[in-house]
Formats: C-alpha cells, sequence, structure tokens
C-alpha cells in the first residue's frame, strides 16, 4: 500500500544525510525543504555542522601526517648521521692509504719491502671497497627513503590525503 499521499519518516541521521547527498548532488534549498519537509534552518544547521565536521577531520589528518613525517626525518636523520661517520672514516683511510703510496715510492729502491707493502695495500684496498659498497647500498636506501618522504609531501600540497 503505498498511496502518493503517503509520508516515509527517516530518523534525524538520515534526515542530516539526505540533506547532504541532495545539496551535493546540486538541489536548491527550496527543492530540499519540499522533498524532505524541512525548514531552511535545518538545511544550514546540517551544513554548517558538515563544514565543522570536516574541518576537524582534516586539522586530525593534517596532524598524523606531520608526526607520520616528524618520524621520518629522525628517520632520515639518523640514516645520514651514520653515513656521516662512515664518511669520516674513509677519509682517514684514503689518507693511511695517501701514507702507505708515499711509503711505496720510498720502497720501491728495496725489492722485497715492495712487496710486502704491495700485498699490504691489497688488503686495505679490498676493505675500502667493501667498506663503499656498504655505504653505496646505504646511500641507495636513503634515497629511497628520500622519495617516499617527497611523495608524502607531494600528496599533502597537491591537495590530496592519504594516511
Amino acid at each position: 500500500m503505498s498511496g502518493e499521499g503517503e509520508r516515509v519518516i527517516l530518523s534525524p541521521a538520515e534526515k542530516e544525510r539526505r540533506i547532504l547527498e541532495m545539496y551535493l548532488a546540486g538541489h536548491s534549498y527550496k527543492e530540499i525543504c519540499e522533498a524532505l519537509r524541512v525548514s531552511p534552518k535545518t538545511i544550514v544547521k546540517v551544513l554548517r555542522r558538515a563544514s565543522e565536521d570536516e574541518a576537524e577531520a582534516e586539522d586530525r589528518i593534517e596532524e598524523k601526517i606531520e608526526s607520520h613525517l616528524g618520524e621520518r626525518l629522525e628517520e632520515i636523520k639518523g640514516v645520514l648521521g651514520k653515513h656521516s661517520e662512515d664518511i669520516e672514516k674513509l677519509f682517514e683511510k684514503w689518507d693511511r692509504v695517501c701514507l702507505r703510496l708515499a711509503e711505496f715510492e720510498r720502497c720501491v729502491n728495496s725489492p722485497g719491502r715492495l712487496l710486502e707493502r704491495v700485498k699490504d695495500l691489497e688488503e686495505r684496498v679490498e676493505r675500502l671497497e667493501k667498506t663503499c659498497q656498504g655505504i653505496r647500498s646505504d646511500l641507495d636506501r636513503l634515497a629511497k627513503r628520500l622519495k617516499e618522504v617527497m611523495n608524502i609531501l607531494e600528496r599533502i600540497y597537491g591537495g590530496v590525503y592519504f594516511i
């Protein structure tokens, strides 16, 4: 029995949802008032509350993003700190290699000692190469993390939020 004069009673929450749907669909206040049998003041109140809720949600999203970025930046600082120590160690090793090379030049006149020094230098160069490979690997991971942070920042400032 669904006659034309029959009214459907909506809960307040359902009525608010329908007001928002109709407003977002482009209906005028007058059309919403007639369709849902509400006053213009009710529409204004619902729209104002939805706007406030949206602003609060945006604030919460921004807080989460700031927190996440802060954590990521601390992680990056830690990685950078580790690399600065490694680079310092590399410079120290480089200085030692240079000293060894100078010693090598001095030893050119004594072939037996020269062979001993060459083997020592080869071992040191191998260790230095392994250290460099580790740093390259760490730098690759750092670059990947920086790209992730840049993507997050791009999403934030591009107007799209992902959490």
